[in-house]
């Protein structure tokens, strides 16, 4: 089998220490926003997740092997890359859930109790495996990034 070098590019084969593992949506809207995000908090090594809803998936799953999968990827990136964090994002306007608001604060009400029900199962999965480290949670509009306690 014959192989055509597309990129040469040399990477350190050392393991890394993961400053956080993030589930953040697959919508390209919100791409800069994480890049902005990662570089504000000076994040030199991530475990990243996108997928449709970003912490969606913890909160209310559309299939529970879904949330099972993903407990798991978390698992792994402690495991394998000693993670000092997780970050969870939700957004508005977000395609996965197909919901729609009367307006923008019953919206924002919404993503904050999806994320609070988030990060919940994501504590418990990390209590239960005697893991501790932090959980933020982020909601993402169209103005910007917001924490959420």
């Amino acid at each position: 089998m014959a192989k055509q070098t597309i990129i040469h590019h040399n990477i350190e084969p050392v393991h890394y220490v993961s400053d956080a593992f993030i589930s953040w949506c697959f919508d390209a809207r919100f791409s800069e926003l994480l890049n902005k995000f990662i570089e504000l908090r000076k994040f030199k090594n991530v475990d990243i997740v996108k997928m449709a809803g970003g912490g969606k998936v913890f909160a209310t799953p559309e299939i529970e092997t879904e949330e099972i999968h993903y407990l798991g990827q978390i698992a792994k990136s402690v495991k394998l890359h000693h993670t000092k964090s997780i970050i969870l994002m939700a957004h508005a306007n977000c395609g996965a859930y197909g919901k729609h608001f009367e307006d923008k604060a019953m919206e924002e009400a919404f993503y904050v109790n999806e994320l609070r029900a988030a990060k919940e199962t994501v504590a418990s999965f990390l209590k239960k495996n005697e893991i501790k480290i932090p959980i933020e949670t982020y909601y993402a509009d169209f103005s910007g990034l917001h924490l959420i306690n």
